[in-house]
């Protein structure tokens, strides 16, 4: 538990965490919006928190999932690699690795990214288009209001 509780310490808050990832996803809305034609997001989900499997013996560990956006409308294909190239770029800023591609065949692409406390995130379009945030598993310190 030493080991766990001094891993989380080393790490910002998840309310730090929860407003970084809330600010690249907007910085990705809006660059899809500006650059690809992407029309206007919709809220689609809301911000929801959970305990940590991999740090459960300590009870301020977080994680959350942030709320999730939407766009009406697929896509076309051949703007999904400037799509995909814009979030790459962006999660990049915010420290994710490069993503994995899920699904790349025409008419539905996904990608999914990680950062180095286990964050990730998920882009695609098929039907509709989506962006996603999971973060990794923070310490909300005692007094901060649940999420």
């Amino acid at each position: 538990m030493d080991e766990q509780q001094a891993t989380l310490a080393a790490r910002p808050t998840i309310d730090e965490m929860t407003a970084q990832y809330e600010q690249m996803q907007a910085e990705l809305r809006q660059r899809l919006v500006d650059e690809i034609g992407v029309t206007e997001w919709v809220k689609i989900s809301e911000l929801s928190g959970s305990g940590c499997g991999d740090f459960s013996d300590v009870p301020t560990a977080e994680s959350r999932r942030l709320a999730s956006w939407g766009s009406e409308g697929n896509l076309p294909d051949d703007r999904w690699p400037q799509a995909q190239a814009i979030a790459t770029e962006v999660t990049g800023d915010y420290g994710f690795a490069p993503p994995e591609t899920i699904v790349d065949r025409p008419g539905s692409h996904r990608i999914v990214g990680t950062d180095q406390y286990g964050a990730t995130y998920e882009f695609g379009t098929i039907n509709n288009t989506s962006i996603g945030v999971s973060t990794g598993c923070h310490r909300n310190p005692p007094g901060s209001p649940p999420p």
